[in-house]
């Protein structure tokens, strides 16, 4: 959620603090409102992307659509059956997986750097099963680490880290300075997640560490 108003269909308050509602009926109306809003977008959206020609068919035709809710709050009253709910992983500790009725549910956190490494980390496997798949799962490889690494605490991190390989095919994993889930331009940067195991130790640069390549 954003914390923009939207006076054009009549909500003056932000985004953000709307969606906190507390089950406050004069919350969740402007709430509601916004919602509307947005899948109208969306489906404007997907209108345009129907009529436009791509190749043999259109862009809608060669495009994977993701669209969500940004308040997970009432699923379960609506028969979600919640397998988990936040796992020990940065970024993206506010993920959860269900099941309502036949259709399997992936929550992924809100941060832009948390979605996409939640996404690489879990939804890509999934749909890689549902394609019918059978190595499903990222492969980790080794590379040396770029620089010192402080010790970690009690969650697996997946560092935004740059690759270089030297001549004889070694890799080299640097991770970015700034790690805060927000900053998309250091994602874009990356190469590799790098892995630091939860509690592992202080790690000197030169000493080995496992990544996983951002690459389908």
């Amino acid at each position: 959620t954003r914390n923009r108003t939207y006076p054009e269909i009549g909500v003056p308050d932000p985004h953000h603090p709307l969606s906190h509602h507390g089950n406050d009926p004069e919350k969740i109306a402007p709430m509601a409102k916004i919602n509307a809003f947005h899948v109208s977008l969306f489906s404007y959206y997907l209108e345009r992307l129907k009529v436009t020609p791509e190749g043999r068919g259109t862009l809608l035709d060669h495009s994977l659509i993701l669209y969500g809710s940004g308040i997970g709050s009432n699923y379960e009253a609506e028969g979600l059956k919640l397998s988990f709910w936040r796992i020990a992983m940065r970024p993206g500790r506010p993920m959860m997986y269900g099941t309502l009725g036949p259709m399997q549910v992936l929550g992924v956190p809100g941060n832009p750097v948390s979605s996409y490494v939640c996404a690489f980390l879990f939804l890509v496997p999934m749909l890689r099963r549902f394609a019918g798949w059978i190595d499903l799962h990222h492969r980790p490889i080794t590379a040396k680490l770029g620089r010192d690494l402080p010790p970690n605490d009690e969650r697996a991190d997946y560092l935004r880290a740059t690759l270089a390989e030297a001549p004889d095919g070694t890799l080299t994993a640097t991770p970015v300075r700034a790690q805060d889930s927000s900053l998309m331009a250091n994602l874009a940067r990356a190469d590799c997640l790098l892995i630091p195991e939860p509690h592992a130790p202080a790690a000197s640069a030169g000493s080995p560490c496992v990544i996983l390549k951002l690459r389908l």
